[in-house]
């Protein structure tokens, strides 16, 4: 019985059958040793499972003793049993642990019997009363004829598994057991009538009978003992004396019954009568008897009080501290009836879930809330009828309801429908007691129209139906079938209608036909055709709802339908009607498609009432848009860009599509800036600014690769551009040669702005030597013999620890072979005796294109000037000053008494000849001065007259005379440097540099190397 099956190429699966029988002992798990051989040879020779999560189990359990006598009684521990009756013991056999069950014939049952005492002490040894084979099916039902009479303490029956193999148990032995009392010789009270816990209408003559066997010698009288369970202050005949409600055992009255009926087998019917016309609805009745027949054997099974007789100082009650009473002590309780009609609360009775004059339907759950009392209990209501249709002999439109107590002794409905047009539920219908009132119920019943109701009441409102309710009780007459009372009444506010029509939820914005991509709704009142592209996931949602109102459609009772007569795309309702429908738009020839929304196997007699069909019409784009072209600030793909213009590129994108674009969607330009294969930047701009004309769509936008400044160009790198984005219709641009691998375009970057050259340039300080803390100004002159441009000079600081510092910067637009000035203002930021080294840069559109160094700066004290230093002096040199006014004062006096002299040698006359103005006048108007001949002048040194060179008529000029010219002495060098003259190299000077450079800057130059 082994089979194998292929799992895969490599795996193959082995089931092996294993009989597990009697010789198995418990295992409380089992492995398995495999070894496995194939053409080549024994491969696995010794592989052992670690647990194959099995366990053997062979110990018999017997669970579920019931025990019942020959007249059908169920029996109970410590119950009275005629002696020689046959008694059937029946229960489960199952393998300890599980409900698997042995199988038939393997092993035998056994019932004992054990007399025992009143504490119950075996008496002598136990008895074989029956012996057989264990049954099939895990049931086992053994009969055998009771003893005749057990000892007073009664006997216990055993019901074991014996006989069985290879270490297999019986494991409850304890548990099968019951304790009865037999007696064959005691007159028995087999029955009574009334029965225990039955209601009676009260009477002054309330029937007892009273069947006592005895086939020996049965007794001809016996006593009744009862118990009227109304207070006796209430009417004569009361027995409640204390008016606690309880039957003491003093409380009960005694009445003699004698004469009885003998019948064959020795069976004795006594009968009397009590009269209990005094007690109301639901007082009770307790009774039991006593007596002996003439052998002085006690009747048995007569019942005793409900209180114990013997309580010494405690009370009978249900309070703490209390004994409890036992009506199950006496031999019969009953309870006094009196019949109530049922009320029925038709203002508190309705269909929960629909309103008074709107329609019902199929499929959609109702609740039909009836709310009724009795006054005899619950348990007093044979049936409710609920008419949907109005017709209480109309059983296919009507719900007839039972009430039955469950485990715990409440109300369960049980609910059955008359036809196939309603369908009830008795898993969620319910029954509620009131808390105040347990007379008062409330029946909610859970139940739905089917698809097959009834196509006449389907009416579109124009005409409605009322519900009814029967309600009957139980019979209270000689009549069986025939009920006490029966109530009908109607809902007056459940008028309704039938419908079991469906619609569209047309209302504006209700049916959406969403593209996934970016959320359009293509679907419009006015059914406009819009575009989409082929291969675009649509999601087309919405609600149905039944025609007459605005209740959803039960999920899944339908299919949606959504397309035209080659596409047809299929859902169903979902919870509160609404479906959704998700699909891709094919690529259609003809570039339109017309889709309609229907209704489909539709339920029972159902129809689609949309008055207008919903529908979604499409223009198809199966076509992807093109790229034409793209430029930056103009410059073609392939041509060099100018790194002075790459902070404010202006992108220019051409594209093509037949449908156009989307104005709110933006192209978008991926662009990577590279050395070779080195990424340097990378990023996206959306172009916002459009500009269709016809097929053709422009797209602009500015572009920084500097990303503000943050990223450095360089001439050898490069720009790649590539485009994302799609047409109005959502098909994205071709990828084809426009990735970040293979760009779109690329553009070389290169320095084509300005060109100045730092060699030329002249660079001064305005005061070389500043006193600390001075400003200075750093004057440039140069010349850009390039195009127009962004230039950068900066000035850069010579740092302690080595390093350049920017102190100054200058930006500015170089224009076309133009001259250029700068000035860089700076403080001497140093103590007397500092040298500052500086040197400057030139940035061309942000990269460094020539740096050279300058004359330092020499921190000097500060000089006076002026006023300033004339106040110096003469804080100074006080001491001259006095001397050099003593000086002037007596010169001044010299000088007047010089004056006075000659006053008083000369007199008046004389001073005044000093005028000789009249002479010089005379003077001018002498001959004029003769002038040399200008030919007889020779020419100036140096000057060479060509012989072609044409003399002016009259001049001769002479031979020229040799000159030796004196060449002038070239001035000392200097430096303010205080090592001196920076010695010069083996080579000589380096290339370019004159002396007087090598004099301002050969220290820096040799510290640099």
């Amino acid at each position: 019985n082994c089979t194998s099956s292929a799992v895969s190429d490599s795996i193959t699966r082995i089931r092996i059958p294993t009989l597990v029988d009697w010789s198995w002992d418990d295992e409380a798990s089992m492995e398995a040793n495999i070894t496995v051989v194939d053409p080549i040879g024994e491969q696995v020779t010794d592989w052992t499972t670690s647990d194959l999560d099995v366990r053997v189990e062979n110990d018999i359990q017997l669970d579920g003793l019931r025990v019942f006598d020959e007249t059908g009684r169920e029996l109970y521990p410590l119950d009275w049993v005629r002696g020689g009756y046959n008694l059937s013991f029946s229960g489960k056999i199952h393998f300890q642990g599980s409900q698997l069950s042995p199988l038939g014939g393997e092993f035998n049952l056994r019932v004992l019997g054990q007399n025992v005492t009143f504490d119950g002490d075996p008496i002598g040894e136990p008895v074989i009363l029956a012996t057989t084979t264990n049954p099939a099916f895990g049931e086992y039902n053994i009969t055998l004829q009771s003893p005749i009479e057990s000892a007073p303490g009664g006997m216990v029956f055993y019901v074991e598994a014996i006989d069985m193999e290879n270490g297999s148990i019986f494991s409850n032995p304890g548990y099968n057991t019951i304790r009865l009392t037999l007696d064959g010789n005691s007159p028995l009270v087999l029955s009574s009538d009334p029965m225990d816990g039955v209601e009676l209408h009260a009477a002054t003559a309330q029937p007892i009978s009273l069947v006592i066997q005895d086939s020996v010698d049965p007794p001809n009288q016996i006593s009744l003992h009862y118990w009227l369970g109304c207070k006796a202050s209430q009417a004569i005949g009361c027995t409640d004396y204390n008016f606690d409600g309880l039957p003491q055992a003093e409380e009960y009255e005694l009445k003699t019954v004698s004469s009885p009926e003998v019948r064959a087998g020795g069976l004795n019917i006594f009968e009397t009568s009590i009269d209990d016309s005094m007690l109301v609805h639901g007082q009770r009745v307790s009774f039991y008897i006593s007596g002996k027949d003439a052998q002085d054997n006690v009747v048995a099974m007569g019942g005793g009080p409900v209180c114990p007789e013997d309580l010494g100082s405690s009370l009978c009650g249900t309070r703490p501290g209390e004994i409890p009473p036992d009506w199950s002590a006496d031999l019969v309780t009953y309870t006094v009836r009196e019949e109530f009609q049922p009320q029925l609360d038709a203002a508190n009775s309705t269909i929960v879930g629909h309103d008074d004059e709107a329609p019902l339907h199929p499929g959609i759950p109702y609740t039909a809330q009836i709310s009724l009392s009795d006054g005899n209990g619950w348990e007093d209501i044979q049936q409710v009828q609920f008419a949907l249709g109005g017709d209480f002999d109309d059983d296919d439109t009507s719900i007839f309801i039972t009430l039955a107590p469950d485990a715990d002794g409440q109300p369960v409905a049980q609910m059955t429908t008359g036809g196939e047009f309603l369908a009830v539920s008795n898993l969620y219908s319910s029954v509620q007691l009131d808390a105040e009132d347990p007379n008062l119920i409330v029946i909610s019943a859970l139940f739905q129209l089917t698809w097959s109701f009834p196509e006449s009441f389907d009416t579109d409102g124009a005409s409605f139906v009322r519900p009814k309710i029967s309600v009957t009780d139980q019979p209270c007459g000689l009549e069986p079938d025939v009920p006490c009372f029966e109530v009908e009444s109607s809902l007056g506010n459940n008028w309704w209608s039938l419908d079991n029509d469906f619609r569209f939820d047309t209302e504006s914005g209700h049916i959406r036909a969403v593209e996934l991509r970016d959320g359009t709704n293509h679907y419009n009142e006015d059914f406009d055709e819009t575009i989409i592209g082929a291969g675009q996931a649509l999601r087309v949602t919405g609600r149905v709802l039944f025609s007459e109102d605005e209740t959803p459609a039960p999920a899944g009772a339908f299919d949606v339908t959504f397309g035209d007569y080659d596409y047809v795309w299929t859902t169903s309702p979902r919870a509160d009607g609404e479906f959704s429908l998700d699909l891709l738009v094919p690529a259609i020839r003809s570039g339109f498609l017309d889709l309609k929304l229907g209704l489909n196997d539709l339920p029972g007699l159902a129809e689609d009432q949309t008055d207008v069909v919903p529908r979604v019409r499409f223009i198809v784009d199966s076509s992807s848009p093109t790229l034409a072209a793209v430029s930056l600030s103009r410059i073609e793909a392939g041509q060099d860009l100018p790194i002075g213009q790459a902070h404010d590129l202006l992108v220019q994108l051409e594209t093509l599509d037949d449908h156009g674009f989307d104005t709110g969607e933006s192209a978008v330009l991926h662009y990577r800036v590279r050395a070779g294969e080195a990424e340097i930047s990378r990023g996206a701009l959306e172009l916002p600014d459009t500009t269709p004309f016809g097929e053709q769509f422009f797209w602009s936008g500015t572009l920084d690769l500097t990303d503000a400044g943050a990223t450095t160009l360089l001439p050898t790198y490069m720009v790649d551009v590539w485009v994302s984005g799609s047409d109005a219709a959502g098909n994205p641009f071709d990828t084809s040669s426009n990735t970040m691998d293979t760009p779109f375009a690329t553009w070389p970057l290169s320095l084509l702005g300005p060109s100045i050259d730092l060699d030329t340039t002249v660079a001064l300080w305005d005061d070389p030597s500043p006193s600390p803390g001075q400003a200075t100004v750093l004057d440039i002159q140069a010349s850009n013999e390039g195009g127009t441009g962004d230039v950068s000079f900066v000035l850069q600081r010579r740092q302690d620890a080595g390093f350049w510092a920017e102190i100054a910067r200058e930006d500015l637009t170089a224009s076309a072979n133009s001259e250029v000035q700068v000035q860089l203002d700076v403080n001497a930021d140093g103590e007397v005796g500092d040298r500052l080294e500086h040197r400057l840069l030139l940035l061309v559109d942000g990269v460094e294109s020539e740096r050279m160094p300058l004359a330092p700066l020499l921190v000097t004290e500060e000089v006076a000037r002026d006023g300033d230093a004339l106040r110096e002096d003469i804080g100074e040199q006080r001491f001259s000053l006095f001397l050099y006014v003593i000086t002037m004062i007596s010169l001044s006096a010299a000088v007047w008494m010089l004056v006075l002299y000659r006053r008083v040698m000369y007199g008046e006359d004389e001073v005044a000849t000093e005028d000789q103005t009249e002479a010089v006048m005379a003077s001018m108007a002498a001959p004029v001065k003769a002038l040399p001949d200008l030919a007889d002048l020779p020419p100036p040194p140096g000057l060479d007259l060509a012989e072609s060179t044409p003399v002016p008529p009259g001049l001769v000029v002479p031979a020229a005379e040799p000159v030796a010219a004196e060449a002038p002495a070239p001035a000392p060098l200097t430096t303010d440097d205080p090592r001196g003259l920076p010695p010069k190299p083996p080579t000589g000077l380096p290339d370019g540099w004159t002396e007087e450079q090598w004099a301002h800057y050969g220290w820096s130059y040799l510290e640099a190397l």
